[in-house]
């Protein structure tokens, strides 16, 4: 694996086959890095399986930015079917 050299508060994400790896530094140690995986399932296809795990992936990461009941915030949303459906 590649030396990676983080700051306080980076992230690092990065798409492996069959899911996704983040990469960031303690919160009580910045100089220890974390790794975190979140793995795609083998239920309904690629695209809505690595859908799902980019989902977790992005609510572990940027928990504090999503919107809650009483916070303004970004809203992470997957939708099955295409516009053509």
């Amino acid at each position: 694996m590649p030396n990676i050299e983080l700051n306080e508060n980076d992230i690092v994400i990065k798409r492996v086959s069959n899911g996704w790896i983040v990469n960031h530094t303690s919160e009580s140690d910045s100089n220890h890095v974390l790794t975190k995986v979140f793995e795609d399932s083998q239920d309904l296809n690629f695209d809505i399986d690595s859908a799902y795990s980019l989902i977790s992936t992005l609510y572990y990461c940027f928990d504090e930015y999503l919107q809650s009941k009483t916070s303004a915030g970004i809203v992470i949303e997957l939708k099955e079917k295409g516009y053509d459906q």
